[in-house]
């Protein structure tokens, strides 16, 4: 059986919770400091919430890896190069900046 997006799931917990009398459980939160900013995810399933907001973190951190300027980074050496053969995701990213 396919998994509900989790918007759904999210919800469904909520009735549940209203239905044995209970308030719906509040998002997990969490911020870290990633990308010179401080960088907040919410959760919205809390038995999902420890996977889910490392998930989230990682791929920030995937980003910071890759495009930071204010360290080495695949993003900074393009910059300093001014051409050089990059990531798909970098690629990706790059053309959609482009396009906007």
């Amino acid at each position: 059986m396919p998994q509900l997006p989790v918007g759904l799931r999210a919800g469904a917990a909520a009735l549940a919770a209203l239905a044995a009398g209970q308030p719906p459980a509040r998002p997990a939160r969490e911020a870290r400091v990633l990308m010179g900013t401080t960088a907040e995810v919410q959760a919205l399933v809390p038995a999902e919430a420890p996977a889910a907001l490392e998930a989230a973190f990682a791929a920030l951190a995937r980003v910071d890896d890759s495009m930071s300027l204010w360290r080495p980074s695949e993003l900074s050496t393009l910059n300093e190069a001014g051409a050089a053969v990059v990531s798909g995701p970098l690629l990706d990213t790059l053309q959609v900046a482009l396009d906007v």
